[in-house]
């Protein structure tokens, strides 16, 4: 195992309780920490065997028992000497500390000696070694022609892009983690420093004809992630092409890479500690924009597929539409008034009157006979009727209700040794293809109450499907005024998001509001006069 990463006087405590948990998990393991940069130790008098801190430092004692702690754990330190900050990769980005990333990880790796190996950041933490079975499952699916590891390596699904989404970057594959061979791993991160040219390629070139807000940003040629992939594998297919960041000439070719020689997971198919990202974790635009593990498995096993097909998007998630048989939705997809998002589940407490404790997730959904189930898991309550509506329209249309009345119940399930409480409705979509899907959720004296998901099965002869057919998520409609609207009100706090809502017009006009031209240029030219 290589942690790879800065170690700085305001994280050390949390780094230390990582280390010492993966030596927790993995007894056997060789640990191996490589220290990009720090503001407290001395290198100099640190060596492969321990970190020794600044004199200056030795009084202060979380930063002396975390070096303890560290120094008693790690098997081998290595360190950087050779790189320095670079400029940032867009516009509004700190500097980018890419050459301490190449070198922590190429001398981290170089003194790895197991048959396996998991580079990884020093501030995340797989909790158990739950990524290892998932791994063991995804390798099994047959390898095409563009295979070079001798085994797939798994990464994030956060932040592996999807190239067909509204940021086009073929080739940017997480790089959070790397689990695989040995030997793979380390020929991967067999690349060069990246030059100051590189870094700052858009200062003296043109963006490509026809790129977006969004892919207008960039400083570099092209993002961290694309570098290294695109470098590693142009070796062996000399005709791949990524002459800039949104260079989509060999979009598909970029595809084939990831499905022949990677495997993608879902975070929530493994148990993960990592502060710093737990937001993006449950930022759910971040299921579109990103290539998830349900899609890499549906192309894996189905390489005949159009990718495009699969992975267009050219929408906002409300345009989503629900096409596949059976369909997952964590809690995190969906909205409150009377609860809150705590991890990954709703929770809301001490409701007394009549209060909506889940509504969405406002997607299309097409023609066909399906079953929603709403899985909790913690129901306390005294007298009450919980009420299920599957509605669209925004609630216009209701197609199908039920309630169910409970008396002081008081996660009765567990005695039936269930884990989770299951609620099931049955509903019908009659139209080709409906607008604001929701499942919603109602209810009074209710002590504590606790959503973990909801699935959506369409019914095949009045049968729930056994198998995934299919996964296409296609978008529907609206103009790019219409998208870029629904877009940004993502990034908004409520009172930004009402604001454009209710009078877009002011909104653009406001020179205060960040999203400023040329949208804004656009917008009151085509609407100021009306």
């Amino acid at each position: 195992m290589s942690c790879r990463g800065g170690l700085f006087k305001k994280d050390v405590e949390n780094i230390s309780n990582i280390i010492k948990e993966y030596r927790s998990i993995f007894p056997e393991s060789q640990i191996i920490l490589s220290v990009s940069s720090s503001d407290f130790i001395n290198m100099e008098l640190s060596s492969e065997r321990s970190i020794i801190s600044y004199d200056r430092f030795l009084n202060i004692s979380s930063i002396r028992n975390s070096c303890n702690i560290i120094n008693d754990t790690v098997d081998n330190f290595v360190f950087c000497s050779k790189s320095t900050q670079m400029p940032p990769v867009k516009s509004g980005n700190p500097n980018c500390n890419v050459n301490f990333q190449i070198e922590a990880a190429k001398n981290g790796l170089k003194i790895a000696k197991n048959t396996y190996c998991l580079r990884v950041r020093n501030d995340f933490l797989f909790k158990s070694p739950k990524f290892i079975e998932e791994y063991e499952k995804l390798c099994s699916y047959k390898r095409s022609n563009y295979s070079v590891f001798k085994n797939r390596v798994l990464i994030s699904s956060l932040f592996t892009l999807n190239p067909f989404a509204i940021e086009r970057l073929p080739f940017h594959f997480s790089d959070w983690f790397h689990f695989g061979l040995l030997s793979d791993i380390k020929s991967l991160w067999e690349v060069d420093f990246v030059n100051l040219n590189y870094m700052t390629h858009y200062n003296n070139n043109y963006y490509l004809p026809g790129s977006n807000n969004l892919e207008r940003k960039f400083n570099s040629k092209t993002a961290i992630e694309q570098y290294i992939i695109f470098s590693y594998f142009k070796k062996y297919f000399p005709k791949l092409s990524l002459n800039a960041h949104n260079d989509t000439r060999s979009i598909n070719e970029s595809i084939d890479i990831l499905i022949d020689n990677f495997c993608v997971i879902d975070n929530e198919n493994y148990d993960v500690f990592f502060p710093k990202y737990n937001k993006d974790m449950f930022f759910v635009s971040n299921k579109n924009i990103c290539v998830s593990q349900r899609k890499w498995q549906l192309l894996a096993s189905n390489r005949n597929l159009n990718y495009s097909d699969i992975l267009s998007i050219k929408n906002d998630i409300s345009s989503m539409e629900i096409e596949e048989d059976i369909n997952t939705f964590p809690a995190y997809f969906f909205k409150s008034k009377s609860g809150i998002h705590l991890g990954s589940e709703i929770v809301a407490s001490n409701i007394d009157e009549n209060s909506v404790i889940q509504y969405g997730p406002h997607f299309s959904i097409s023609k066909g006979k399906y079953k929603a189930i709403i899985y909790i898991s913690t129901l306390l309550t005294m007298e009450t009727i919980l009420s299920i509506r599957v509605t669209l329209g925004h609630g216009k249309e209701i197609l199908n209700e039920k309630a169910i009345r409970f008396s002081y119940y008081a996660n009765d399930f567990l005695k039936d040794s269930k884990d989770l409480y299951q609620i099931s409705i049955d509903f019908e979509c009659k139209a080709d293809v409906s607008r604001d899907f929701e499942v919603v959720i109602e209810g009074n004296n209710i002590k504590y109450i606790s959503i973990r998901k909801t699935e959506v099965i369409r019914m095949k002869d009045g049968l729930i499907p056994s198998l995934i057919t299919s996964n296409k998520i296609s978008p529907k409609g609206g103009t790019d005024l219409d998208f870029f609207m629904r877009t940004i009100s993502m990034f908004m706090d409520k009172k930004m998001s009402n604001k454009i809502k209710r009078d877009p017009y002011l909104f653009f006009k406001d020179s205060k509001n960040i999203f400023l031209s040329p949208m804004r240029n656009y917008y009151l030219k085509k609407y100021g006069n009306k």
